[in-house]
């Protein structure tokens, strides 16, 4: 209740200062002087007004004209003692201090919502300087946060380009890896067939010379063991064709080749 009543005081003491001063103001408002024994004073005090109505009549005009460079007007006293005592009744709370604007000074009130001060007559809010400060710290914060963000963004992005380039190295190294192992599977192969198409040379001659020395053998065993023969080397000819690939290395072409060329010639020395 106290509360209530110091408010409702300072409200009142407001609107006898502002009444005080309109009645002030009228006062010292211009008037036509009245009529003096001096005619000369009276014409000239009529054309200074003339001057001066026209005046601003011509700078009226003008600001018609262009309204952007009108600068925002205040409300009156009593538009402003309106709008205090309508902004109360929707639950607005007079505070104990004044507009800091210059030839304002209006009680501020408080919407008890965003809690925040406000000024009828300038209808503006008022800004503390302990909250523009606390502004300016925010803004200072949110910006620091900002950089700190873009520069966080620019090192994931770092690491992610130096991981993407090792996974290539990585690829590229297993690939080549692979490829040797190919090589060397199939120069393995290679040699194990030329390995092999010896021995059986050796014993197709044996069997040759063995069939001349020996006349019980007959020809269908020399004819079953020529066929075992052809078919393992066609076998072995076979796999060492299908095993090439494209990107095989030209060395391992070469060595496949020379085995399939003397694969090719031993088949032909047991068909004759």
């Amino acid at each position: 209740m106290n509360t209530t009543r110091q408010r409702v005081h300072s409200f009142l003491c407001w609107r006898q200062r502002t009444a005080r001063q309109t009645h002030a103001d009228n006062l010292r408002a211009v008037r036509v002087p009245p009529q003096r024994k001096n005619v000369a004073t009276t014409l000239f005090v009529y054309q200074l007004l003339c001057n001066v109505t026209s005046r601003c009549s011509s700078a009226f005009s003008a600001c018609r004209e262009q309204p952007q460079l009108i600068a925002p007007m205040k409300r009156s006293r009593d538009e402003a003692s309106k709008v205090l005592g309508e902004r109360m009744l929707q639950g607005w709370t007079m505070l104990g201090v004044s507009c800091p604007v210059e030839e304002c000074y209006t009680p501020l009130v408080c919407n008890r919502q965003s809690n925040k001060m406000f000024c009828v007559r300038c209808d503006q809010y008022v800004v503390t300087e302990d909250e523009l400060k606390q502004q300016q710290a925010e803004q200072k914060n949110a910006e620091e946060v900002a950089a700190i963000e873009r520069d966080e963004a620019g090192t994931e992005a770092r690491v992610e380009e130096e991981r993407r380039r090792h996974i290539e190295q990585q690829f590229c190294l297993e690939e080549q890896a692979k490829q040797a192992g190919r090589m060397q599977a199939l120069d393995q192969a290679s040699e194990e067939a030329r390995c092999e198409i010896a021995p059986r040379g050796a014993a197709k001659r044996k069997i040759d010379t063995a069939a001349v020395q020996s006349s019980s053998d007959s020809d269908a065993d020399v004819n079953a063991v020529r066929r075992q023969t052809l078919a393992a080397l066609y076998q072995k000819m076979e796999a060492l064709t299908n095993s090439l690939s494209p990107t095989d290395h030209s060395e391992r072409l070469v060595s496949v080749a020379r085995a399939v060329r003397e694969i090719a010639e031993a088949s032909q020395l047991l068909k004759q």
